[in-house]
Parts: C-alpha cells; sequence; structure tokens
C-alpha cells in the first residue's frame, strides 16, 4: 500500500485512492498474468474461498454488493501488482518476507494468534470445521500434536495456520506462514493486512454460539 493503513480510519481514504487507481489500471492484462480470466474490462476472483467481481474502480461481492473496504483494498492491491510467476511451495513467517527479525512477533501473537488461541483453545474440530467453510483443507506440516491448515487467501498466495492446543506442559500456539513467493504478488503491508482480515473472516465462520464466545 502507498503507505501503512491507519487502523482507526484510515482504510477509507486509502481504499478510495486505490479504487482510482484501479479505474485506470490494465485490470485484464494484470489479471492475465495471476492466470485469471477477465471478462472484458472485469474479473472475477476468491478470496479464502468468497467470490468478488472487479471492475474499474470497484470490487463487488456475490450478492452486487461493495465489498467490505479491508477487502476491497486487499483486492485492489492485488490487482494492480499485477505479479506474475508461480508460487515456490515453501512457507515462511511474515516477519521472513520482510527481511526483519522479532520485531513483528508481538504484533502477530497479540492481534492475530490470541483471538484465536482464546476461541478455539480445546476446539480443534471447530476449527478445522470453521476453515473448510472458507476453502482450507489439511495440509502441510506440523510438529507433535498440531493441526496444519493450507487455505488460497487469493490466487497464487496459499496461507498455511498451524495450530498447537494447550496441554499438560506447554499453552496453545498459532503460527502463520505464507510462500516464500507472496510478496511477488502482494506487497508486504497488504500481506500484514491480509493475515488480520483472515483472523476476522475465520472468527466470523465459527457457528459457536454467541454466549459461549
Amino acid at each position: 500500500m502507498p503507505e501503512k493503513p491507519d487502523m482507526q480510519g484510515g482504510y477509507q481514504s486509502i481504499h478510495d485512492g486505490l479504487m482510482q487507481r484501479l479505474a485506470g489500471a490494465p485490470l485484464a492484462a494484470n489479471a492475465r498474468r495471476l492466470g485469471l480470466q477477465p471478462e472484458g474490462s472485469e474479473v472475477e476472483l476468491l478470496f479464502l474461498g468468497q467470490p468478488y467481481r472487479v471492475g474499474p474502480g470497484w470490487v463487488r461481492d456475490a450478492q452486487g454488493r461493495p465489498a467490505p473496504l479491508i477487502i476491497a483494498a486487499l483486492i485492489a492491491g492485488y490487482l494492480l501488482t499485477g505479479g506474475g510467476g508461480e508460487t515456490i511451495g515453501r512457507f515462511v513467517p511474515l516477519n521472513t518476507l520482510a527481511g526483519t527479525g522479532s520485531g513483528h512477533g508481538s504484533y502477530q501473537q497479540n492481534a492475530l494468534a490470541a483471538p484465536l488461541i482464546k476461541r478455539f483453545k480445546g476446539r480443534g474440530e471447530a476449527l478445522a470445521a470453521a476453515a473448510a467453510r472458507l476453502g482450507g483443507r489439511p495440509g502441510g506440516e506440523a510438529g507433535a500434536g498440531g493441526i496444519s491448515l493450507l487455505f488460497d487467501a487469493l490466487p497464487r498466495i496459499p496461507l498455511q495456520l498451524v495450530f498447537y492446543d494447550s496441554d499438560a506442559e506447554f499453552p496453545a500456539e498459532v503460527n502463520f506462514l505464507l510462500d516464500l513467493s507472496a510478496t511477488r504478488f502482494l506487497e508486504y503491508e497488504y500481506l500484514a493486512v491480509m493475515l488480520t482480515s483472515f483472523v476476522k473472516v475465520l472468527l466470523d465462520a465459527d457457528r459457536l454460539p454467541p454466549e459461549n464466545q
């Protein structure tokens, strides 16, 4: 993104700027580089298993409604990048893609991992069920006792979630991994926001009764 989004309201201005850029972008050519099949000046793609349609200056959901600001911004950024090539098949943490050390660890643990641990601790089957509603499936590698799930966040941007439930010795743990090629298709700042959106969508996909959440 041109600048890091402000979680307190900056998404609106960033969204509007991206929609303006999308209106004048070579959308069809970029879509083809990503392996998508445009229909005239429009293209359809999946974000976490849900269909969205994109045209000059807009992103809409399957019902034709404007997509949520964050999802619209992510999809616009993805199509504006128009990266080419294939995935590598090696999954790494987000901070590896940024070339940084442990500075991003607190964000991952507090903003991303903590809500999933709170919801799915002791509920591994519920996690797998929620993941399946987003097109997630078992795959990838996890250590002993871990659950590894693979998602197609966006075309050519696979995401691996590894969940370790708590036991008598260790607390619950969640790890988020992206293909080493991810920044070829989406800038680092977008990837960080994508993980934030992923956590929200996964929580929304859990059918836990509201009084127990």
